[in-house]
């Protein structure tokens, strides 16, 4: 990111984010690549140790109450070592800690985020199914309650940190009634590893590998009833949730695009050879397409 965009504190950081990047050994890279790495904890515990895992959060429970701004350039710092290393490092202390810092409870803070971000403790987020991942209000994994506690069951694919994560947050549908609406049916919660939930690392992921992208199954898992981090998950909350994972996970992708990019020249070169390549025009109008469709609902 470009100084003049910074404040001092943020450039600290940012020297950091550098000096933490020149830490990690090429060959962590490159066992991660070859699969031989299934999850970097070791990366993770050495980026809580530098607190620099969700430095947006309060002090209180291990953040450094910076802004999105330092948390993007942090990102950004990490991509430049493969898209892998920013998404591990985003999906725990960002995407799990936000939901838990706006709809969890302080127990949940003090049990769950304090230790994650120290880098004592590891999670992944729960979202994509074997039937899809953009459908998010199709989800088929269910929590049936039982008095104090609810009993989960289902599958969930391609969660990057299955492997190697402490606890999951779950999204799971809790109303069964086809007449309710979709968006007003879904629970998250917080999932221990422990009885009943089985995990499979995926492997020969191109450029996702080592992320400890699993496949889980879950099977008459008991889920305390304090587990529960949103009762009712809205379609705001949704959107909130999915607008943090873009403008993370864009930021880390933005050290990568000048690698592609750079061969081709100037704007004007590159905007001929696109139009030239129809796939791909194709293909941008198709995802054009998807992005702006939630928005369209009324």
């Amino acid at each position: 990111m470009f100084d003049y965009l910074l404040d001092e504190a943020q450039k600290k950081i940012r020297d950091e984010a550098r000096d933490f990047v020149r830490w990690v050994p090429r060959e962590m890279v490159l066992d991660m690549d070859a699969d031989r790495i299934r999850f970097p904890k070791a990366f993770l515990k050495e980026a809580g140790r530098r607190n620099l895992l969700g430095c947006r959060y309060p002090r209180q429970w291990g953040g450094r109450e910076m802004d999105w701004v330092t948390a993007c350039v942090i990102l950004e710092e990490i991509g430049t070592l493969g898209y892998e290393f920013a998404c591990v490092f985003g999906v725990g202390a960002e995407l799990v800690c936000d939901a838990i810092m706006l709809h969890g409870t302080e127990s949940q803070k003090e049990k769950y985020v304090k230790p994650l971000l120290k880098g004592d403790m590891f999670a992944a987020e729960c979202l994509t199914e074997p039937r899809g991942g953009s459908d998010f209000f199709g989800a088929t994994t269910r929590a049936e309650e039982r008095g104090d506690y609810f009993l989960l069951n289902g599958q969930k694919r391609f969660i990057v940190g299955g492997e190697g994560a402490d606890f999951f947050l779950v999204y799971a549908r809790t109303d069964f009634n086809p007449e309710t609406r979709p968006q007003d049916s879904l629970t998250a919660f917080i999932v221990d590893r422990g009885p009943g939930v089985e995990t499979t690392y995926l492997y020969g992921l191109m450029g996702c590998r080592g992320g400890g992208t699993a496949r889980l199954v879950f099977k008459d898992v008991k889920v305390p009833r304090e587990n529960i981090v949103d009762l009712v998950l809205s379609f705001f909350s949704f959107l909130f949730s999915f607008a943090v994972c873009l403008l993370f996970f864009c930021s880390s992708r933005l050290p990568l695009s000048f690698f592609p990019l750079s061969p081709i020249g100037s704007p004007f070169h590159f905007k001929k050879h696109l139009i030239q390549s129809f796939p791909i025009i194709h293909h941008m109008a198709q995802r054009s397409h998807m992005v702006d469709g939630p928005f369209s609902i009324h």
